[in-house]
């Protein structure tokens, strides 16, 4: 399995207020989520209430941290597995969960709504 791809997406990201203007002049509030080198990943959805737009963004941002994260977990986990394997009973089905969602960050199910 292989991380999120930085050399696709180089980091750290940002995002940043991008409304849309109505036809009436009025503002609608929209985000943005941008790469270290200005490159759009993401636009939010401007039907969404704006704090939740922002939350959103707000994770994405944090996104090739998390998963990154998440490997160093994993490896920390196994390694603690293999050192005592009758440790806890709960460690397995945490390695399972990280692997599942790292699996899906890949794509590994994409239909998932």
């Amino acid at each position: 399995m292989t991380s999120i791809s930085t050399k696709s997406f180089p980091t750290p990201w940002a995002y940043e207020f991008n409304p849309y203007t109505a036809q009436d002049g009025s503002e609608i509030p929209a985000y943005v989520v941008l790469d270290a080198e200005g490159d759009t990943i993401l636009d939010t959805n401007e039907n969404t209430p704006a704090e939740l737009q922002e939350a959103i963004a707000r994770l994405a941002c944090v996104t090739p941290e998390m998963a990154a994260c998440l490997h160093a977990a994993l490896h920390e986990l196994r390694g603690w597995m293999s050192m005592f394997p009758d440790g806890s009973n709960q460690t397995p089905l945490v390695i399972e969960e990280i692997e599942r969602v790292l699996a899906e960050s890949q794509g590994a199910n994409p239909n998932r709504l």
